[in-house]
């Protein structure tokens, strides 16, 4: 017959165990809610990135202002300004699956960043891009040590777990079934997935993947960078993970 003490230290490490994986998906959660929509913003299929100030209307505004028929700009300026108006009182509906999903490393023909050697070379470029943004694929240089995260993503081993969506509702956007359908075409965002966090020791910067429709029926994938200050996680920036990993996907794959 077990002795007592040792049923009691069982169920003591056993209650910490499933004390700290709850800690874990908590915070998960917490991260992406907390940052999510900020990047979403910044997503051209999302209508929120016509908003003034936002990325598609500052490509847009920016790519016309010079033009010497001033209507093109009011145009743009109108549509903006419809958009807002709407936006008050109309959620942007995300069709998505309620998993949070790990992510899935494919290497390429040249290279292959689970090994050694080759991620070593990776590593110095990365570290190098993200120092200087000298491709501009960033909005702007970053913290060295988000390149780490992308090789934890790489060689994580988390499983995808099933999550709640409506926790992860904020600001503009409301997180459906994708099974739903979209209400409005214009005030939704169809073929999004999420992507697990890995986190820094410190827990203070973390890194995970978005995965959403591009052009040609095509699936693409971001990494999104994200920071805690101050007690408050934020969006950082994006990276395309076309360009660590193998990625052509088709819309029924992804």
């Amino acid at each position: 017959m077990m002795n007592k003490k040792w049923l009691l230290y069982i169920m003591f490490v056993f209650s910490n165990i499933l004390y700290s994986q709850n800690e874990k998906d908590s915070l998960e959660i917490a991260v992406i809610h907390e940052t999510l929509p900020f990047y979403l913003n910044t997503n051209p299929n999302s209508v929120a990135s016509f908003l003034k100030g936002n990325d598609t209307y500052n490509v847009m505004y920016n790519a016309l202002r010079s033009h010497p028929d001033p209507k093109h700009v009011k145009k743009i300026n109108a549509y903006a300004d419809s958009i807002k108006n709407i936006i008050t009182s109309k959620k942007i509906q995300v069709l998505t699956i309620d998993t949070l999903y790990q992510y899935s490393y494919q290497p390429m023909a040249y290279e292959d960043l689970r090994k050694k050697g080759d991620w070593k070379k990776k590593q110095e470029s990365l570290r190098d891009e993200f120092k200087r943004n000298r491709f501009v694929r960033l909005d702007r240089p970053i913290s060295i040590e988000f390149v780490d995260l992308i090789k934890k993503q790489i060689d994580s081993k988390q499983l995808k777990r099933v999550i709640n969506l409506t926790d992860l509702n904020k600001g503009h956007y409301e997180f459906i079934d994708k099974s739903s359908g979209c209400q409005d075409s214009l005030f939704c965002m169809e073929g999004i997935r999420v992507f697990r966090p890995t986190f820094n020791e410190k827990k203070d910067k973390a890194c995970y993947l978005i995965s959403f429709e591009c052009k040609s029926e095509r699936v693409c994938r971001d990494f999104l960078f994200i920071e805690k200050i101050n007690e408050k996680w934020y969006y950082v920036d994006s990276y395309p993970s076309s360009q660590i990993s193998q990625e052509i996907m088709a819309l029924n794959k992804k």
